[in-house]
């Protein structure tokens, strides 16, 4: 885990690298990796993944992300660097900005057969701005 003040979103859950740390590289059950991207000392992104291999196929899936939004040139060679590892990457947890570095790489959207239920806590609901990652369907 970098050791770099995260972006922190109103509509995603608080990441601090503490939080990081604890969740990824102490992780008992998975061995989740790292790819970071700098410019300079100045951090453009993350992305933690893990390399799932199957009997034929291996899929590099994306649990946690974040990305300058315009670094999307840097994004797009990360997702070749993700895309080398294995026969397909798998990412979701996006929105606004985020969507607009999908739309620009070379990824395609496919609809999946996995349902995500959403229940708000409080009668508030829940934030118009909602960022899921994989990493937000443990809690």
């Amino acid at each position: 885990c970098p050791l770099v003040a995260f972006t922190q979103h109103p509509g995603r859950i608080y990441r601090t690298p503490q939080f990081m740390h604890w969740k990824y590289d102490l992780n008992p059950d998975t061995k989740f990796r790292w790819l970071t991207v700098w410019d300079k000392d100045h951090a453009l992104g993350y992305f933690v993944y893990t390399l799932t291999k199957g009997r034929i196929h291996t899929a590099g899936n994306v649990y946690d992300w974040d990305f300058d939004p315009h670094a999307s040139e840097a994004f797009n060679q990360c997702i070749h660097v993700l895309d080398r590892l294995g026969n397909w990457v798998s990412i979701w947890g996006y929105h606004g900005t985020e969507n607009n570095l999908l739309h620009a790489s070379p990824m395609r959207k496919i609809p999946g057969n996995t349902r995500l239920m959403l229940k708000a806590m409080s009668k508030k609901g829940y934030p118009e701005d909602l960022l899921l990652t994989r990493c937000d369907t443990d809690f």
